[in-house]
């Protein structure tokens, strides 16, 4: 039977889905109250966790996710629920930056899908790039790389695997980058955009060769490679004006779209082309644009002019797609709003 608590949860999703901006937020402080009554056998029952872990993730509760999926992981699972449950564990262990306990986690996840799951099944396990970057964290990068050199003799590039091959090249360039070894980087940044050469008639062929672009983007970079980061961007936009007409991507366009508008943008505002950069965040926020879409776009509009109507209007666009109430929180991390942190009228905008 359905519990109020998952009725919760799945209405605020089809709202958010629907627009972000006007999802009623109390459904989920319905659901979490809901939650919280529940005895133990009905909260561990698996439709109330997974009803659940969306909960917490939409209110960015971490350490509640990490401690309910420790719980349940003690009880006998089927192998589906227990992947699942490994994995969600494992991420927000990543994004909470408790680098050893990541990886210690991510290491018993991947012997355990070794025993229990088919090889294409073992990608998924190690793709995540939160994750991954948490080995960097621990001083254990070269440990990950040499997992992901197994995977690469154990599961072949196929039309079954191409999906979880292009996230974990994906990955590694960023864990190579972060480790400064440029050419690797630039190397496995080169493998995203092959897969699409390799499936021309892949309805995710083009937005993988922009993501290819758009990792070689932070590659340069990182190695401070100006006109070759600058090139590189002119190809992506040109491409990027292009997109939304191709005809392979049209039943997903508007999502792949956005996401790549946005994913483009933070190349480019975190290598200060502010202006480039707010000129996509804007095309991204034409569609159905993240919060971080709002508070990046905040932040260059007050590094370009300071204007605080704007910057106000961005930040309450971010707000409303955030019901955890942390977008100041987030905001005022972002350099360009050093000047800001005492603001008080900033941060009434963003919800604080």
């Amino acid at each position: 039977m359905t519990s109020h608590l998952q009725r919760c949860v799945a209405e605020y999703e089809r709202q958010a889905a629907a627009d972000a901006a006007t999802a009623d937020h109390s459904l989920l402080a319905d659901g979490l109250a809901d939650f919280e009554r529940l005895p133990r056998d009905q909260r561990l029952a698996s439709g109330n966790v997974r009803a659940a872990v969306k909960l917490f993730m939409r209110l960015r509760k971490r350490a509640e996710t990490v401690d309910l999926l420790t719980e349940y992981l003690a009880q006998d699972l089927s192998t589906d629920d227990e992947e699942w449950a490994r994995w969600e564990r494992t991420d927000n262990l990543a994004l909470m930056r408790r680098f050893e306990e990541t990886v210690e986690a991510q290491r018993d996840d991947f012997a355990w899908a070794k025993e229990r799951l088919e090889p294409h099944r073992w990608l998924r396990v190690m793709y995540d790039g939160t994750q991954a970057l948490a080995w960097w964290g621990a001083g254990r990068m070269d440990e990950w790389l040499a997992m992901v050199h197994e995977l690469r003799a154990a599961v072949p590039i196929n039309e079954r695997t191409r999906e979880a091959w292009f996230h974990l090249n994906r990955t590694e360039a960023r864990v190579l980058e972060q480790g400064e070894r440029i050419d690797d980087a630039l190397a496995a940044a080169d493998r995203v955009g092959v897969l699409a050469d390799r499936y021309p008639e892949w309805d995710w062929a083009e937005m993988v060769r922009l993501e290819g672009d758009l990792t070689r983007m932070s590659v340069l970079a990182r190695a401070g490679r100006d006109e070759e980061f600058d090139a590189a961007a002119d190809r992506v936009i040109a491409r990027l004006a292009e997109f939304p007409a191709t005809p392979t991507v049209a039943p997903e366009g508007p999502n792949q779209y956005v996401v790549l508008c946005h994913n483009a943008a933070a190349r480019l505002y975190f290598a200060k082309r502010y202006r480039r950069a707010a000129r996509l965040f804007r095309q991204a926020a034409r569609g159905k644009a993240p919060y971080l879409t709002y508070i990046f776009l905040a932040a260059c509009v007050w590094a370009i002019t300071q204007d605080r109507h704007e910057v106000m209007d961005c930040l309450h666009e971010a707000a409303k797609r955030d019901p955890s109430g942390s977008v100041w929180q987030r905001a005022q991390r972002l350099p360009e709003f050093a000047d800001l942190a005492d603001d008080e009228e900033i941060k009434v905008a963003a919800g604080a």
